[in-house]
């Protein structure tokens, strides 16, 4: 029987310049409605004999009133317990703590509640090769295996990197393993270019676009000065000693801080010769960054919106994967579109599983600091009620499994409620502000989040209009995610 008091409908009314439109919560389907009805809905009033017809399924599950039934989390901990065991894709070596930048937005400024400030520490060599034990016994079902160095600036720690890679090649049996490093690039001499494309590191170098731009915030301690010329000078020289390496190995990573214009920065990739970019924004726990962006907007992205939107009338997206000139607008919309492309009917509109953007913490991006403290991602770095536990001993998967329940528990409520809770992207990061959860900067981020997606669904249908195929390039293929550090 349908459980009593099952609230309201769930779901978002939008349109195109052509259509009106439903996106339903309980069967996760997108329908043509008429104008009038996305006029009546939109009021978002409903009778009591309308819910109760509407509870009855009379319109195969449609608009059922589901708002007050209870979310359902997983994975069980047995399931946390055997992915851990077998499943684990990636470790994050924190190389060294110490940087020769002074970003201005960086987590590590000391100016972010919870995040440790910059510190003269560099990983040990047993830290790092137990980390590299432990990767290679609990991934037997995974094929490649990816150990990344990050910092602060791991180039700082050379000889970690050397020898890390010989111990890596020795003990990694039975899978492919890809090696990956993060640098703000001024370090990039001419021996380590030469020993990251013998080792074929995928290599992500930090700049986020003009001079103007970049020197904006990216600057060197001490000096503050600028960093593009010193950056850009490397890059040429790396281009120009391994011209086909860069082409395939070396991605850009960029930040797009406020007041940033993507337009100009998707024009500005254009004329780069390198794999691909990776794009992101300003990570923030104050609120100085969140007003920031009200404050001085980024702009341009209509730009991108219509780029994307002819490209996919044409059939052309597909072939613009991995491209770097359309590596803003794969930041922008790739995820969206793949979560509404491989977007799947429940077997029942009652039917409330929830998953979010949550990860199984300790498989898919495992980081382990400059002392062996073991947390879900680099993002995570520093978070008491994240930690995993310790290099020596592993992850416990109890503690993983409790740090599932616990975020559930935190949005339970405020997601019951939500049209998109079938489609969440919200993680562990978004609502975290020092060692904790925040409710406030917890429905900042979701009010963000329906924003961007009622824009995506708008973006999904109006493609599907002119071309019905013109999404398939997403359909079964690998989730998009973000780029590996």
């Amino acid at each position: 029987m349908f459980a009593p008091n099952p609230g309201k409908p769930l779901y978002k009314v939008f349109a195109t310049a052509a259509n009106h439109y439903l996106y339903d919560t309980a069967t996760n389907q997108v329908l043509t409605i008429s104008e009038d009805f996305a006029r009546y809905l939109d009021k978002g009033e409903f009778s009591p004999s309308e819910l109760e017809e509407l509870a009855g399924e009379s319109h195969g599950g449609v608009l059922s009133p589901t708002s007050d039934l209870p979310l359902s989390p997983g994975p069980t901990l047995a399931e946390v317990e055997a992915a851990l065991g077998t499943g684990c894709t990636q470790v994050i070596l924190e190389a060294s703590r110490d940087c020769n930048m002074r970003c201005r937005y960086c987590v590590y400024s000391g100016r972010q509640p919870g995040r440790r400030g910059r510190a003269d520490q560099h990983m040990a060599l047993d830290t790092a090769c137990q980390a590299v034990d432990y990767l290679q016994a609990h991934s037997s079902q995974r094929d490649v295996v990816y150990i990344g160095f990050f910092g602060g600036e791991p180039l700082l720690n050379l000889p970690l990197l050397y020898k890390v890679t010989d111990y890596a090649r020795k003990v990694i049996q039975g899978k492919d393993l890809v090696l990956t490093v993060t640098t703000n690039g001024t370090l990039l001499t001419p021996e380590v270019m030469d020993f990251l494309a013998a080792n074929n590191f995928s290599t992500f170098v930090s700049l986020d676009g003009p001079r103007e731009v970049n020197d904006a915030n990216r600057v060197f301690a001490g000096s503050g000065r600028g960093t593009f010329d010193a950056v850009t000078a490397r890059l040429d020289e790396f281009q120009r000693r391994h011209p086909a390496f860069c082409r395939t190995n070396v991605r850009l990573s960029m930040v797009t801080a406020p007041g940033a214009n993507y337009a100009r920065l998707a024009e500005w990739l254009s004329e780069k010769d390198l794999s691909s970019a990776f794009v992101t924004r300003v990570a923030d726990d104050t609120g100085e960054y969140e007003r920031a962006y009200r404050e001085r907007p980024l702009t341009g992205a209509e730009k991108l919106k219509a780029d994307f939107i002819e490209l996919g009338c044409q059939g052309r997206l597909g072939e613009m994967k991995g491209r770097l000139k359309f590596s803003m607008h794969a930041a922008r919309f790739y995820l969206p579109m793949w979560s509404l492309r491989n977007r799947t009917l429940p077997t029942s509109p009652r039917d409330r599983a929830i998953h979010r953007g949550v990860c199984i913490p300790g498989r898919e991006k495992l980081f382990v600091d400059c002392d062996g403290n073991l947390f879900p991602c680099e993002k995570a770095d520093g978070r008491s009620h994240l930690r995993l536990g310790h290099v020596s001993t592993g992850v416990d998967a109890r503690r993983s499994h409790a740090i599932i329940t616990a975020f559930h528990e935190f949005l339970a409520q405020d997601c019951a409620a939500c049209w998109l809770w079938r489609l969440c992207r919200v993680c562990f990061i978004g609502p975290t502000v020092g060692n904790s959860y925040d409710r406030a900067k917890a429905r900042r981020i979701c009010d963000g989040h329906r924003a961007d997606m009622a824009e995506m669904l708008q973006t999904y249908c109006t493609i599907l209009e002119q071309n019905p195929t013109g999404l398939d390039c997403f359909l079964d293929a690998a989730k998009p995610m973000a780029e590996r550090p």
